[in-house]
């Protein structure tokens, strides 16, 4: 009788359980994909005041296409502002503004108030007319149906906070295409979990919220935080008023974005979206990525041993087929709403490259946890 080393089996049950938790996870974003109902563009009389708050910090380059993309807006120019706050920069931001607005009576350059993209916003709430606000980031380009279709959309739902959809731009090299197919899994999950009734993120680059709902909370973007004024506010919402949240499942009204320009900065990105996970006080969303976390770490470990054992290499085979059938699954039906198929040729080796990934966006976030910063340095990082 061959020896069977005792541990293996309760290791072959943590990682079946991993594995079928993993499933019912993806299972339940691929059920709430399918629940949110897609929208058309609405029959808005386009007579609601609307302002565009758009908070940047040395965007020389980026704002000349933001502010194009914004004046080609298909909105009545007498029922809206774009309100460009301006956070310190260095650069020559404030110029560019000036020169390509010009006597435009839409736009409207103003200062911080404070310090950092939290009080930006907030400046920008202050200062904005509009009952309706919409929110933006400076290295983004909206297409000219996006405040139309989102004004409908508030209109039709009466809904308190919008969240809307972010594409990333494919781009030209590898890499950009691993980002974009990477951005396009987050896309899915975030509409996945509003369909289930359970929100857990949405994007700062495309959101809509009411004005008198803002005023009326105590801290709405969570100050002490530097990044994550998105998240904080949905989970402050989610709190507080869960039926007042709606995403609007539209193609035409997705914020366009670009990749990273190397691995350094795709990394410190990341690693800004898993350290601010620590703020979070919303156990759902912790359980849901801890089960991500888990099957991908698990992967890697197999990884590894499979090259000790045939059996390990095997179980490693079983592992990776739990975690991208259902994947696939989901990232089709995605790809194909937002007309993205051509980045599903990328799926395999994204798969195999994922699992590393994932660890070392965690190590990178607890890193920037554990680095000793004073507040004056904090409050200066920006993207």
């Amino acid at each position: 009788m061959s020896y069977v080393n005792p541990i293996i089996i309760p290791v072959f049950l943590v990682l079946l359980l991993t594995g079928i938790s993993y499933l019912f996870l993806i299972g339940k974003y691929i059920s709430g994909w399918d629940k949110v109902d897609p929208f058309d563009t609405g029959n808005s009389e386009e007579n609601e005041p609307v302002s565009v708050i758009i908070p940047f910090r040395n965007e020389a380059s980026n704002l000349p296409k933001l502010i194009a993309a914004l004046s080609a807006q298909q909105y009545p120019p007498g029922f809206i502002e774009f309100l460009l706050v301006n956070d310190h920069s260095t650069d020559a931001s404030e110029s560019i503004i000036l020169n390509a607005t010009g006597e435009d009576p839409r736009f409207r350059l103003i200062h911080n108030d404070g310090s950092g993209k939290k009080d930006a916003l907030l400046t920008g709430i202050r200062l904005s007319s509009g009952k309706l606000i919409l929110q933006t980031d400076a290295d983004t380009i909206p297409g000219n149906q996006w405040i139309r279709i989102m004004v409908s959309f508030s209109g039709e739902t009466k809904a308190g906070m919008i969240a809307g959809p972010v594409i990333m731009h494919p781009g030209t090299r590898f890499l950009d295409h691993l980002q974009a197919l990477e951005h396009l899994s987050l896309t899915a999950v975030g509409i996945g979990a509003f369909g289930t009734g359970n929100p857990v993120f949405c994007s700062g680059a495309n959101m809509a919220y009411r004005k008198s709902l803002i005023t009326g909370l105590s801290d709405p973007f969570l100050k002490s935080v530097t990044s994550g004024d998105d998240v904080f506010l949905l989970h402050h919402l989610k709190t507080l008023k869960p039926e007042a949240i709606k995403f609007i499942k539209n193609k035409a009204v997705a914020v366009l974005i670009f990749p990273t320009n190397n691995l350094r900065s795709f990394f410190r990105q990341r690693g800004r979206w898993a350290g601010k996970s620590v703020y979070f006080r919303d156990l759902s969303t912790y359980t849901q990525a801890i089960r991500i976390f888990l099957m991908n770490v698990a992967i890697a470990g197999l990884t590894l041993l499979s090259f000790f054992n045939i059996f390990w290499l095997a179980i490693t085979l079983i592992m990776y087929l739990m975690k991208s059938w259902p994947d696939l699954i989901l990232l089709k039906r995605v790809a194909i709403f937002f007309n993205r198929k051509d980045l599903l040729k990328y799926f395999i080796p994204a798969q195999i490259i994922y699992p590393w990934y994932v660890l070392i966006s965690v190590f990178t976030g607890i890193a920037g946890l554990l680095n000793t910063q004073s507040k004056s340095e904090e409050k200066n990082q920006w993207k």
